[in-house]
């Protein structure tokens, strides 16, 4: 017998990894869902801290605001992270968690943006919130668009005596 540094690496990693045998538009959809949860958990950190902020200075009154936009964007990287979870082991509810909670985000932000056009809630500082609203909307709608693909391959019977279904 060989042994496995002999062998070429696809047969190595197909044999090893549980990830091989994914299709492609679910290895694609798991690896754009990082980068969300990133920019989301990011954007999540920013609003708890300018909420703490200004709830702690009584001359600022939106704190309370910027504390509840926060909390929801934590729950939505979560609900993301487990989704991605749930994704790279083919499971069909972390495709629907990740339906679900990228249809949130493009929602949230759809609403945050037509609160105040053309720019968002954040005209008055440059724009730089607004550029992350303009962000996160457009990664929700890729997310979302990927978790179609990815639920219409997976729906597929060939994939699914592929993956062990």
């Amino acid at each position: 017998m060989v042994s496995d540094w002999w062998t070429p690496l696809e047969d190595v990693v197909a044999r090893r990894s549980p990830l091989a045998v994914l299709p492609r538009p679910t290895r694609i959809l798991g690896a754009l869902l990082l980068p969300t949860i990133a920019v989301i958990a990011m954007y999540a950190i920013m609003s708890l801290g300018a909420g703490v902020y200004r709830a702690t200075h009584p001359s600022l009154r939106d704190g309370g605001t910027f504390l509840v936009q926060g909390v929801l964007y934590s729950v939505l990287a979560v609900l993301l992270g487990i989704a991605a979870g749930g994704i790279l082991r083919a499971r069909a509810w972390g495709m629907e968690l990740s339906l679900v909670a990228s249809f949130a985000t493009v929602a949230l932000e759809a609403f945050r943006l037509s609160v105040a056009p053309p720019y968002g809630p954040s005209a008055s500082s440059s724009g730089w919130l607004a550029a992350f609203n303009w962000l996160l909307a457009v990664l929700g709608g890729v997310v979302f668009v990927s978790t179609l693909v990815a639920i219409r391959v997976l729906r597929r019977p060939d994939v699914n005596r592929q993956i062990g279904r």
